[in-house]
């Protein structure tokens, strides 16, 4: 069970010292996923209301007055899914920690949770998530410098995109990482 509690602090973490309780990191990463999801979600409505035909909500959720919030959830997009990574990681490790003497090593999943996390930690960037990135920003800076740029609303459909494909890729990451602890708690 060492094995796995050292696989575990394998995992790198967006928030640094390791000195703090579990309960109080955990905490930490419970008030960023909110955040980051409530983000996300407002991002999310924004798209959809302007991809609608007729006004639905508030006009300063207009796609038009967005830049500057389009700019911050691509950081939220990028870093958000290590909080739910971390926070599944931490509470798996504080049932490690409480219960040391029910849990028996089973290599084959501590293999998996290790090659996972390594997965997790060197993230192979994806050419067309960082071409996204990369004109979704400039478009996003000009666009917040200049009210009048043209090409901003043609950028709607590939945020969305960008959106689907960090989440497809958030989801199956945090399944398999799901399944690997819920596999090692039931042995």
């Amino acid at each position: 069970m060492q094995n796995r509690i050292a696989i575990i602090e394998s995992f790198k973490s967006f928030l640094g010292e390791r000195k703090k309780s579990i309960d109080n990191r955990l905490r930490y990463v419970e008030i960023l996923k909110f955040f980051t999801a409530a983000f996300i979600l407002l991002v999310i409505i924004i798209i959809i209301k302007s991809l609608l035909p007729f006004n639905v909500l508030s006009d300063k959720l207009e796609w038009n007055n967005s830049a500057v919030v389009i700019i911050f959830s691509i950081t939220y997009l990028l870093h958000g899914p290590r909080y739910f990574y971390e926070s599944k990681l931490l509470k798996h490790l504080k049932t490690l920690k409480k219960e040391e003497k029910k849990f028996s090593d089973n290599e084959t999943l501590n293999i998996q949770l290790k090659t996972t996390i390594n997965e997790i930690n060197h993230y192979k960037k994806n050419w067309f998530i960082v071409a996204s990135v990369v004109i979704i920003m400039i478009a996003s800076i000009i666009h917040a410098i200049i009210d009048d740029f043209e090409y901003w609303k043609y950028l709607k459909i590939p945020f969305l995109l960008f959106i689907i494909i960090i989440s497809f890729d958030f989801l199956k990451k945090y399944n398999r990482l799901s399944k690997n602890i819920k596999e090692y708690e039931e042995q």
